[in-house]
């Protein structure tokens, strides 16, 4: 697994006592000592942390940004507020889909795209060749993305983050948790 990607949380990982396996060119963290039974009911039961960072996630801005990618997706894109989360499909030329993923409005013309990690590099090669050059989408490698799930999800973030407590179903934000700027959102 030498020539395999560590994710920036590896450490913490290693910590916990993961094992870890390939995927997506990742060394991905794949179980804890807890085991998969274990860990599958705690986070039914309670509350789980996935470190899903290996997922690909892009910024798409400029003039007509929201236009660009309508005519990528089957989505109605113009009619979402800011903050608001939209599921879709990135779609081909010929309308079959490449790959699912997940967009954001934050302002005007102004998108959040997460896609999926073993489809990220052709996914990014299909948006540059079909967005204008007027159009900037920057790959945001450098950033972590944790999804927390369970029935105690909520509580546990909001105790940490109190803006978690109102926050809506398939909304995100801009909010800080010690010092550290970070997207909230609710899209689980």
């Amino acid at each position: 697994m030498t020539d395999l990607y560590p994710l920036h949380l590896e450490a913490f990982h290693t910590e916990l006592g993961a094992k870890f396996a390939p995927f997506a060119g990742y060394r991905m963290p794949i179980q804890y000592p807890l085991g998969v039974k274990g860990e599958h009911l705690h986070t039914r039961d309670a509350v789980g942390l996935f470190d899903v960072s290996h997922m690909g996630q892009f910024t798409v801005s400029g003039p007509s940004a929201t236009d660009a990618l309508e005519r990528l997706v089957p989505a109605a894109l113009h009619e979402m507020q800011p903050g608001q989360i939209r599921y879709s499909q990135l779609t081909l030329d010929n309308g079959g889909i490449l790959d699912d993923l997940m967009l954001t409005r934050w302002d005007t013309d102004l998108w959040g795209l997460v896609v999926n990690g073993a489809c990220k590099h052709a996914d990014m090669a299909h948006l540059r060749a079909h967005l204008p050059e007027s159009i900037t989408m920057t790959y945001q490698n450098q950033h972590n993305l944790i999804a927390v799930q369970g029935p105690k999800a909520r509580a546990m973030l909001t105790r940490l983050i109190p803006e978690a407590a109102s926050l809506l179903f398939m909304r995100a934000l801009h909010c800080q948790y010690a010092g550290i700027d970070l997207v909230l959102s609710c899209c689980g």
